[in-house]
């Protein structure tokens, strides 16, 4: 059984006072899943257009981050306007 575990700095992140653990661990899952999603398993190039559906959802917000970030137009769709103010 391991006490402890080494990685590179890029990967951690300081949890804001306001999560708990088990809220923090739930962001690597989402962001490492869209990124998996669009460009290991899916074709998405550079300079494509993105609709992210459901944009105010963990899995959304990490979709909409992740292709901004990368360049990309993004279009999101949200189900009412509580969550429009949200995104």
């Amino acid at each position: 059984l391991t006490t402890s575990i080494s990685t590179h700095p890029m990967f951690l992140w300081e949890v804001p006072p306001s999560w708990t653990l088990s809220q923090a661990a739930t962001v690597p899952l989402d962001y490492s899943m869209v990124y998996y999603g669009l460009y290991i398993l899916g074709t998405l190039e550079n300079h494509d257009d993105v609709v992210v559906i459901g944009a105010a959802t963990h899995c959304g917000i990490a979709a909409s981050t992740i292709t901004m970030y990368s360049g990309h137009d993004v279009a999101v769709v949200v189900e009412s306007n509580r969550e429009k103010d949200y995104v």
